[in-house]
């Protein structure tokens, strides 16, 4: 009657994610995905946050009421988007996003206890000054690029998990080699020029803000992220994540 959400701390991100924050922020994504899909069944539920506390590893318990619900159009739309969405890592097109659309996804990071703020134009420079500066500062640790490497995947990787190389926009090849490069190489011009492009560039460019940063904010601001990410999808948008300056401790 119920499904227990949970932290899985074998795959923490030492040294870019020490506190554990964007793990948790991805848990959060995967809690909205599941109210999602029961909701898409018609099962009622509540969900409690935390329900032993901010210590350990049950962030969140997902409890059925026994009480059928119906689906509505929204919720059917959404469900379809979750299979479709993935992080796109390349140039976008720079066709502005219709003001109607910025705000439905303004909403929907609201209903999750989270603000999404898109960035004025005027503005763009100074993120893309914090973006390009920190990849600048993670790219010169090599503890940093043995991590990134860790994670990185041929284009047709055996696992499961990880970015494998045509996400990346490498080529088969390139996604081979392209691992050992990052773990011996410093190459945060290319990526700052590339991130530079992304941020300068996109159609839209937005920031998802919770009002503190501790646990259940991060558990908001993972909901809020996924609650934003599929009506984009469902709308035809594709996204991508420059967290960099979040992941820099003095820099957020």
């Amino acid at each position: 009657n119920a499904v227990g959400v949970y932290a899985d701390r074998r795959r923490r991100l030492q040294v870019v994610d020490p506190d554990d924050r964007e793990l948790v922020m991805s848990c959060g994504a995967a809690l909205y995905n599941l109210r999602l899909a029961l909701s898409h069944i018609g099962e009622g539920l509540d969900v409690s946050i935390l329900p032993n506390g901010t210590d350990g590893d049950l962030l969140a318990r997902v409890e059925l009421t026994g009480r059928p619900t119906t689906p509505n159009a929204e919720t059917e739309n959404l469900f379809a988007a979750i299979t479709n969405r993935h992080t796109c890592r390349r140039a976008f097109d720079q066709t502005p996003v219709d003001q109607k659309t910025v705000h439905d996804l303004r909403n929907a990071a609201f209903a999750e206890g989270a603000w999404l703020f898109d960035v004025p134009d005027e503005q763009r420079h100074k993120v893309t000054w914090f973006v390009t500066d920190a990849d600048f500062i993670q790219m010169s640790e090599p503890a940093f690029r043995r991590e990134l490497s860790h994670w990185m995947r041929t284009s047709y990787p055996v696992r499961d998990d990880g970015m494998p190389g045509y996400a990346l926009g490498l080529s088969e090849l390139q996604s081979v080699v392209g691992p050992l490069m990052v773990r011996t190489f410093d190459v945060g011009t290319s990526q700052a020029a590339k991130d530079d492009e992304l941020s300068r560039w996109s159609a839209l460019l937005a920031l998802i803000v919770t009002s503190t940063d501790e646990k259940p904010d991060w558990i908001a601001a993972g909901q809020a992220l996924q609650r934003v990410l599929l009506p984009a999808t469902a709308a035809g948008l594709q996204a991508s994540f420059l967290n960099q300056p979040v992941e820099i401790a003095s820099m957020r």
